[in-house]
């Protein structure tokens, strides 16, 4: 179900709620261009036992937030969209918070939300708030931290803290991860073990990225230009498939083990002038890819006048097909 600018579905009118209550089998709800949803509706979602699906795009004035209604308590941590599986959120540009997730969720998307966002840390069951120049911090029981990354002096840090439900490790069953876009971020941390796809696009403040990724199969990386390196997080890569990095002008180092990168199968590195040369693990498997995008500078000698050798084969079998015909034939 599409909602457009349905601003009364998320008003405090009663009927709004009670209207919900029909759609308590409902699997896939995307909200577009909502200037009534501010805060996250926790009375809305707790009726949606159902959803797997969850899009939320160019809610400007979404923070998510939560506020009880009618006196009512908030629901009991983890027990909102038990089902989630899904959860985009795209363009809302006054996000200081994502909610606590559910364990089932296995994709996550967060994109143009860069106004805000400044850290995204996972596995944290509380959050503190950094207030302004002045350092306070300030404990709280929720699993969140606000915060603003404004070019303002009083704007305070923003760190988006996620953490599935109670008694549960962070997002056990995440398996993508993408973000996109989001200017002000300048950390990632404790990316979750369970992840497969990893997608961080035109982030080009992200300096830090840590988390031991076990499991991951496609790695994409493009447009992060303070990116140093990526030694310090990754896991041994013994399952990665697809690596793309691009753009990524300040990465130096990458990753290398006994199986690092032995089910690759498609390398793109472009435009990352930092790396001078693969690592050993990496630089073996370059000749056996189905797929691989590489600037010439990585190249071993041999392989370089390899493939030099064989654009001056195909240049000359355009040019002279017949007589290259009869050079190879008399060879």
């Amino acid at each position: 179900m599409m909602l457009t600018r349905c601003d009364l579905l998320f008003s405090s009118h009663s009927n709004a709620l009670a209207l919900w209550t029909c759609f308590a089998r409902l699997v896939d709800l995307r909200i577009w261009d909502c200037d009534a949803l501010v805060y996250w509706p926790e009375n809305v979602f707790q009726v949606l036992v159902s959803l797997r699906r969850l899009s939320i795009w160019s809610c400007s004035k979404l923070t998510v937030h939560t506020q009880a209604s009618d006196g009512q308590s908030a629901p009991e941590r983890g027990g909102l969209l038990p089902r989630l599986e899904s959860l985009w959120i795209n363009g809302c540009t006054s996000l200081v918070l994502v909610p606590n997730l559910p364990a089932s969720l296995k994709t996550l998307h967060i994109a143009s939300c860069s106004d805000n966002i400044k850290s995204i840390i996972f596995g944290q069951h509380e959050y503190v708030t950094l207030v302004g120049g002045e350092g306070v911090v300030q404990p709280d029981t929720s699993s969140l931290i606000p915060g603003s990354c404004g070019s303002e002096a009083t704007a305070s840090t923003a760190v988006l803290k996620l953490s599935s439900a109670a008694n549960h490790r962070s997002l056990p069953c995440l398996e993508s991860l993408s973000i996109w876009r989001c200017d002000c971020l300048s950390e990632v941390a404790n990316l979750p073990s369970s992840i497969k796809i990893l997608d961080i696009y035109s982030c080009g403040n992200l300096q830090s990225l840590s988390g031991k990724l076990d499991v991951v199969q496609k790695l994409n990386i493009i447009s992060c230009s303070r990116l140093e390196s990526l030694e310090s997080w990754i896991g041994e890569l013994w399952s990665l498939e697809v690596l793309m990095l691009y753009g990524c002008k300040s990465l130096v180092s990458l990753l290398d083990g006994p199986q690092a990168y032995s089910s690759l199968r498609v390398l793109q590195i472009q435009d990352c002038d930092g790396i001078k040369s693969f690592p050993p693990g990496l630089q073996s498997c370059l000749d056996c890819l189905e797929v691989k995008h590489i600037d010439a500078c990585y190249e071993e000698p041999k392989t370089l006048i390899r493939a030099i050798r064989r654009l001056v084969d195909k240049a000359a079998t355009r040019l002279f097909p017949c007589s290259y015909d009869e050079e190879s034939d008399s060879d």
